[in-house]
């Protein structure tokens, strides 16, 4: 099997600056505990090995929480693994002396496990509200090929993830989420398709916004997606099969998606003879998959008031290249794999200059924002007025659950002071 160049996803390799995903975490643990927990299971020198949490939020359970940490070196308990998954014990006082609990109890006390990986498959939570009527809005964010739930969002050059960074300052009142899957090309094994993606990702949004006795309010907030590549072909998937419950969408951004397909020769050759073939040839210019997803979307989704935004790259993208020892690095002739004109296919209302904007990005760096950086300006401002557009459309049943008087005047002053960007 061989192996990728980092470079070539939405790469969380470097060890520098490689985010890990941590779940299980006990609900009452705050910053520090959680910073004190990993120290100790993973046998840290405080000194020397230094832990940031770049975020904590409650786990879509609500009976743990999660948190994304990243180390100033690789612990060495954390050495690598196929599946990019470690579990450690949370260290406990031995008081079984001393317990009240029965003998004759029904319940075993079990031990508990905090899980540690690299992978961040399926729904991450990166802000998330204690007080549930705080909570005004769901994002969902999902990354495209090769790339990666949290690296794919992160600065090239650097640490700053706007979705964790940013965002939750920006956007008041939004519980951020990311959403991981495994889309890797050379070496795969895989021979999911996407309407198996959209399956799992659907099946994912359901768990989360599902009704509950503890978080029944936070089910029916607005819903908004941010998508890039072939994430949202995949999005874009599951709101066709969520056609009759229209009530879990409220728009979305896409960036670089390729609703009419995508340059892929330079691909094909990472995947010969592989399984995963058919959903690489699925995503090529003359796809009928594609052809027939063009035509469903819009008649699944044909709210008019919730709006969909299409950016696309305007620089080019230097392509895989076969090195040696079966390694492939982003040394290829330049390309541009996603045209403006399959960028900005959605739906045929929303073809105009008012939802379809250039970046002058590539490919891979369309979401990726550094601090300070006015394209990510720009996005906040429409998401801020996704935000207010899909609160004020809320079927009447729904409003009456959110209370959204309780947003206060601090929060409407922020999101109309965002609307002010130009």
């Amino acid at each position: 099997m061989g192996t990728l160049d980092p470079q070539l996803i939405g790469s969380n390799k470097n060890e520098a600056n490689a985010a890990y995903r941590v779940t299980g975490i006990p609900i009452d643990y705050k910053q520090k505990q959680v910073k004190s927990l990993l120290q100790t299971v993973l046998q840290l020198d405080k000194a020397g090995n230094s832990v940031k949490l770049r975020s904590i939020a409650i786990s879509p359970n609500r009976r743990t929480r999660v948190a994304t940490v990243c180390f100033s070196c690789l612990p060495i308990l954390l050495p690598p693994r196929a599946d990019g998954e470690w579990h450690f014990p949370i260290p406990t006082e031995n008081n079984s002396e001393n317990s009240s609990t029965d003998d004759d109890d029904d319940i075993i006390p079990q031990e508990q496990i905090i899980t540690v990986d690299s992978h961040f498959k399926g729904i991450t939570v990166l802000r998330s509200f204690s007080k549930l009527d705080e909570h005004k809005i769901d994002i969902i964010a999902i990354s495209g090929l090769r790339g990666h739930a949290f690296g794919s969002f992160k600065a090239r050059d650097g640490q700053h993830m706007w979705l964790c960074d940013s965002l939750p300052r920006g956007l008041l009142g939004a519980q951020i989420m990311i959403y991981g899957y495994d889309t890797q090309l050379h070496g795969s094994a895989s021979f999911q398709d996407i309407k198996s993606l959209a399956s799992s990702f659907r099946a994912s949004i359901a768990a989360q916004r599902a009704p509950g006795s503890t978080n029944s309010q936070m089910k029916t907030v607005p819903l908004i997606f941010i998508a890039h590549s072939l994430g949202g072909l995949i999005v874009k998937e599951a709101m066709i099969q969520m056609k009759n419950d229209k009530k879990h969408q409220d728009g979305g951004l896409f960036f670089s998606v390729p609703s009419q397909g995508m340059e892929v020769a330079s691909l094909v050759p990472m995947v010969a003879g592989q399984p995963n073939q058919a959903l690489l040839h699925t995503l090529g210019k003359e796809s009928h998959f594609l052809r027939n997803q063009s035509r469903d979307f819009p008649k699944a989704f044909d709210r008019k008031d919730s709006e969909i935004f299409c950016y696309y790259e305007t620089e080019m993208l230097q392509t895989a290249k076969f090195i040696e020892n079966n390694v492939w690095n982003m040394g290829g002739p330049l390309c541009i794999l996603v045209d403006s004109s399959s960028a900005r296919h959605t739906r045929p209302w929303e073809n105009e200059a008012h939802n379809c904007i250039g970046m002058k990005r590539d490919h891979s760096t369309l979401v990726k924002f550094t601090p300070n950086d006015s394209d990510y300006d720009e996005v906040l401002a429409k998401l801020n007025c996704m935000t207010l557009t899909a609160m004020s459309t809320i079927p009447r049943g729904i409003k009456g659950q959110l209370n959204l008087k309780k947003l206060t005047e601090k929060e409407k002053k922020a999101i109309e002071d965002s609307l002010k960007f130009n």
